[in-house]
């Protein structure tokens, strides 16, 4: 049966193999770097991370920790100008600065919005990059088969999740990427138990946990259900158990200990019960207030010997755990999207929804038989001993505790953010979970060397997915596969990032200076910077609220008005976003920009016309305001 190694591929060695797929990512990835613009969340982790640098300050997005944002505003530190340190009275708060001040950051910078972000995002591409070669490095050492490393490398490097998200100001990738780092250095450490493997593991977790707190809980219940798995397999769990126990006690406080380097100790071991929580779980009594805030009464350990422990991480980091947890505390405005329907709350079954449509149809297909294989090597484990591991172009299937050391973070991954179901709106989240199912898919190439057809398949498939990325263009962000419809269709699935976050407005920009005689817009969608900042001409758009004549926009109008309006999908769609623009679904669509943007244009006699019957509308519903000489209002 012929074998990989007497292909075109074995003409190439492992090196030019990854450097081709780390240049594809590269290449790719820069490209959507300058295409998209700010999206909702990037300025405020930029303004994050510069005033850490600036005035050495963590509450600013410490919903998230800082390593990302620390990296991303290095350059700005040479391009921004004019970053403000006392928020002290801005309406967001204490808690939640960030998107008041990013929104302040993008208004002083607006002559180099373009620079400032492209020069950001691209030293967060230094994450997926590290992201790629984990990945292929992991998947040669189990197979030793330039199939199975090509096959893990095009599924990482093309990847619109990771195009996506991987490109912007955002921790996603980040986290996805010293996650697999650190389970990839805790395999070393199964593999040869040493101690400098202990304290290589500990430095990559404390990587790891500075990008999410998702691998908090993560990382301790991996080591807990794989250690058994992999010391029987080695002699039996109690043999090792002593040294076990201290070489992961170890590389436990080397995490800590980086950890608290990075926030210079700030007030670390703080005892537990003077830690001013917010969220229901660690305060002893809370109630929503008329604001749909959470207001905190105690913490719910100050009288309790708990209380006296001091907590030896810095202050800000358990704050920011904190006010994660707040975030899902209540269902109270929090209005998820699936498949058409809006609701409070969200659905467990989300995210595996969100995973059919938004990831190419090859890699589900590759990603169904890596699972096949898995379940046949389950029911035989002979079957992993029937081939040996030839020369580079051989491949043998890797023992099954190998495949539980890579299902078991990405099921828990999998399962905690499907647990939080307060609300549902990011795919993203999900994204540390992608590594370990971008090596379990180098399985495969197992197939190669008892099926003559499997490497055509395997190339077509290959080749199906460089057609569908490149073909979408330069937002991976919206991409939905072709099961799905296409990006034309992703609303009728998923909305949030998943598919419009702002990143069309450099688009619209472009749309605007093509088409002079279209000065100015109405610009509907919210978003946490103005896009006039950005160069896009824009006015507020004329409400019309029935019964509500006195609301108007800011030059007294009511709508509706002629001109051109540009109006977001997550708007337009929106459940409760549109009430006073409803009016605008009764227009045609006359154009899109990028997958976000739909443009309506109403004329002067559509204007009149329109307003006419919304007029006679309110006249049925609202008969008190029309008095009976009055035409209108």
């Amino acid at each position: 049966m012929s074998e990989w190694r007497s292909t075109l591929i074995d003409r190439f060695s492992y090196s030019s193999l990854m450097f081709a797929c780390l240049s594809v990512y590269a290449l790719f990835a820069i490209f959507s770097c300058a295409a998209n613009s700010p999206t909702i969340d990037e300025p405020g982790h930029l303004v994050g991370g510069l005033s850490i640098w600036k005035y050495g300050r963590f509450d600013v997005y410490k919903v998230n920790p800082p390593l990302m944002r620390m990296l991303a505003s290095i350059p700005a530190l040479v391009i921004a100008s004019d970053l403000r340190s006392d928020y002290s009275g801005l309406p967001y708060g204490a808690d939640r600065p960030e998107f008041e001040l990013g929104d302040i950051l993008i208004h002083s910078n607006s002559d180099r919005v373009r620079l400032l972000f492209f020069a950001s995002r691209f030293v967060c591409l230094v994450f997926p990059l590290l992201l790629i070669g984990i990945c292929m490095k992991w998947a040669r050492e189990l197979h030793h088969s330039k199939g199975a490393v090509l096959l893990t490398g095009i599924a990482a490097a093309l990847s619109p999740m990771l195009l996506g998200h991987g490109s912007l100001v955002t921790p996603d990738a980040a986290a996805a990427a010293t996650g697999v780092l650190a389970l990839y250095t805790f395999r070393k450490w199964l593999l040869h138990s040493t101690i400098d493997n202990a304290a290589l593991c500990g430095g990559a977790a404390g990587l790891a946990l500075l990008s999410k707190f998702t691998w908090i809980p993560v990382f301790p219940v991996t080591a807990i259900l794989v250690l058994p798995v992999w010391r029987r397999s080695g002699g039996g769990a109690l043999k090792w158990l002593w040294r076990d126990a201290q070489h992961l006690t170890a590389a436990a406080v080397i995490a800590v200990l980086i950890i608290n380097i990075t926030f210079g100790f700030e007030r670390s071991f703080t005892p537990l019960g003077q830690i001013p929580f917010g969220s229901m779980a660690l305060s002893s009594s809370s109630h929503i207030g008329s604001n749909d805030k959470i207001r905190t009464v105690s913490n719910r350990f100050s009288q309790s010997l708990a209380g006296h422990f001091p907590v030896p991480l810095p202050i800000e980091y358990v704050l920011g755990i904190d006010l994660q947890m707040q975030s899902f505390d209540s269902v109270a405005n929090s209005e998820s999207y699936l498949m058409g329907e809006w609701k409070d709350g969200g659905w467990w079954y989300y995210y595996v929804i969100a995973l059919l449509v938004k990831e190419p149809v090859s890699t589900l297909l590759l990603g169904i038989c890596a699972f096949a294989l898995i379940v046949c090597q389950a029911a035989n484990p002979l079957l992993a001993k029937r081939e040996s591991p030839g020369s580079s172009g051989g491949t043998k299937l890797p023992e099954l505790r190998e495949t539980v050391l890579l299902l078991t973070p990405a099921i828990l991954t999998f399962l905690l953010v499907s647990s939080e179901t307060a609300f549902n709106r990011h795919l993203r989240y999900v994204l540390p979970c992608y590594p370990f199912l971008y090596i379990l898919i180098a399985r495969i190439a197992h197939l190669a060397n008892r099926f003559a057809w499997v490497p055509s398949v395997m190339t077509l498939m290959i080749g199906c997915q460089c057609v569908s990325v490149i073909a979408h263009g330069s937002s991976y962000i919206s991409y939905f596969n072709e099961f799905a419809g296409g990006s034309k269709n992703g609303h009728k699935w998923l909305m949030g990032s998943n598919i419009d976050w702002r990143q069309d407005y450099f688009r619209l920009l472009a749309w605007q200076k093509s088409h002079p005689e279209r000065d100015a817009l109405f610009l509907i969608g919210p978003c946490t910077y103005n896009p006039a900042d950005l160069g896009i001409k824009n006015t507020e758009a004329p409400p019309f609220l029935p019964g509500r004549p006195q609301y108007r926009n800011a030059d007294g109008v009511r709508g509706p008005a002629p001109g051109w309006y540009a109006v977001s999908l997550s708007s337009y769609y929106g459940r409760n976003t549109m009430r006073e623009f409803d009016y605008l679904r009764r227009m045609a669509i006359d154009d899109r920009i990028g997958d976000s943007l739909l443009m309506v244009h109403v004329s002067e006699q559509e204007a009149a016309l329109l307003s006419a019957e919304l007029q006679a509308e309110e006249r049925i519903d609202f008969p008190d305001l029309w008095p009976a000489d009055s035409s209108a209002l």
